[in-house]
């Protein structure tokens, strides 16, 4: 992660809207967001709220919002919905 880390996901909706064989699917929110967060085994987390499905976290975030030797253990997407707020997120560990 010299450089930064490039998160990328899946579009899927929560209202068993469209096809889940598609590579894309019709949504049935009125715009796309998610809430995109790397954690590092401190405790520390940056968070990216987003229009799309991805996000590129730089290695200057990681300077300054982790501690020193600090490590990336997870990323977690949640879809924020104007109705329900987020949902649930989908974690990922990374080792």
């Amino acid at each position: 992660a010299a450089e930064g880390i490039n998160a990328q996901w899946i579009r899927r909706d929560r209202n068993d809207f469209g096809d889940w064989i598609a590579v894309e699917t019709v949504m049935s929110e009125a715009d796309e967001r998610y809430m995109a967060k790397l954690k590092f085994s401190s405790g520390a987390e940056i968070a990216h709220e987003v229009l799309q499905s991805g996000t590129f976290f730089p290695a200057s975030e990681f300077l300054s919002n982790a501690a020193s030797g600090d490590s990336v253990s997870a990323l977690t997407v949640a879809q924020i919905s104007a109705s329900y707020g987020p949902g649930q997120a989908a974690f990922r560990a990374i080792n």
